[in-house]
């Protein structure tokens, strides 16, 4: 029974993850691309390169008594090479391991210093490469970031808000999807009162959902945008704290993968895993082993997601804490009007498309005031005039009406 109450939440939850695996293998694809390309510029170049290395180090041990060549060694002087030419060269795909981390690194630009290119040709296709794989990177990232957030919103109101029964009520042809008409009445029914019929067109119009229908995962989002400020405070912070649990969970993870995979003490992995997750990319630490570099790949760009999502979830928080105090203002709007500014501002900000045209509901407001509403989405709610009903005033103090 509890799994049919949620069988709405893990079906998005199961849409999530499949869009999450399907960015994973795109990012993976184009580091593949790019590996390949080094590898057909760079591969004759390394091979010429390790043959006069490997001259030079024959002379040496002919030359010098093996006491000095071992100094030579020690000091950090030379660097041996192995006779077995093919089984230390980098740009080679029967290694694609290598020339793979070589190009997360340049996606990602963390940038380890633990290869160079020889070539002219490996330099500049690098640098176009880069062009393309570093905002094909960032846009991976956020996709993975948006897709987390979307999943731990549904779960979190499928647990602790009706949104799972409500949605299961007015989706009447078990299509899993509301129109606009069902919409409002979901709303209206979960005590949500000051949405009307023009706030769930907003929702649905900044959604751009495929045949003007809401899923279950829409859905809650559309719920998370017109809940009163003390509702929404508190699944902030459950975001945030989800965000950052998530954040030291992968870099355990990563920290335990890394010291199996590399030999690594814990400690060591735990600082390489953090270098990579933030892109610093000092280089003391790198994989060496072909487990090692191929989790370093899948595990980073991963983890880069995560980080954004944390990131973005506090910076938005950075945000709203800065514009709190706002003269007040003489003409109130209506409580319709501040519903409708609130889920504006918040669609805009949560989905980073161009906010549509205010005038119909800010025309009738003095500038002053719709300047200071739209730039604090709390007091769009606070500043709410008086004689409300009991129901409306226990949903505007925090407390969701059934």
């Amino acid at each position: 029974p509890r799994l049919a109450e949620h069988r709405h939440a893990l079906s998005s939850v199961c849409e999530n993850a499949r869009c999450i695996c399907g960015a994973l293998v795109l990012a993976v694809g184009l580091l593949l691309a790019g590996a390949a390309c080094l590898c057909a510029l760079e591969g004759e170049a390394e091979v010429q390169a390790s043959e006069r290395a490997f001259t030079m180090q024959t002379k040496l041990r002919s030359e010098l008594s093996p006491q000095t060549y071992g100094e030579l060694v020690a000091g950090g002087w030379w660097t041996e090479v192995d006779a077995d030419l093919t089984s230390t060269r980098s740009w080679s795909m029967s290694h694609w391991n290598r020339p793979v981390l070589f190009a997360f690194t340049l996606s990602s630009t963390v940038g380890y210093g633990n290869a160079a290119l020889r070539t002219d040709l490996g330099r500049a296709f690098a640098m176009a490469f880069s062009f393309v794989a570093i905002p094909a990177t960032i846009a991976v990232s956020m996709f993975v970031a948006a897709n987390v957030t979307s999943a731990v919103q549904v779960i979190l109101l499928s647990l602790t808000h009706p949104s799972a029964a409500t949605f299961r009520k007015y989706d009447i042809d078990g299509s899993g999807a509301l129109s606009k008409w069902e919409l409002h009445a979901a709303l209206q029914d979960m005590g949500l009162r000051h949405t009307t019929e023009r706030v769930a067109d907003l929702i649905i119009h900044h959604l751009r959902p495929k045949g003007d229908h809401l899923n279950f995962a829409q859905f809650c989002h559309a719920v998370s945008v017109v809940l009163p400020p003390k509702v929404e405070a508190q699944h902030h912070r459950a975001r945030v704290v989800a965000a950052a649990a998530a954040c030291i969970a992968w870099l355990a993870i990563g920290g335990a993968i890394f010291s199996h995979c590399e030999g690594w003490r814990m400690d060591e992995s735990l600082w390489y895993s953090w270098i990579t997750l933030t892109t610093i990319g000092l280089g003391d630490f790198v994989p060496r082993t072909p487990r090692g570099e191929l989790t370093a790949v899948l595990w980073g760009t991963t983890g880069l997601g995560l980080l954004a999502m944390l990131m973005s979830t506090i910076s938005e928080k950075i945000a709203e804490v800065a514009s709190l105090e706002d003269p007040e203002d003489e003409d109130e709007p209506t409580d319709s009007e501040l519903c409708e500014l609130r889920v504006r501002h918040l669609l805009r900000q949560s989905s980073g498309l161009l906010a549509l045209s205010s005038r119909s509901s800010v025309s009738r407001m003095r500038p002053a005031s719709a300047r200071s509403l739209q730039s604090s989405p709390s007091r769009l709610w606070a500043s709410a005039p008086s004689g409300r009903s009991e129901a409306e005033a226990s949903l505007l103090s925090g407390n969701t009406v059934r």
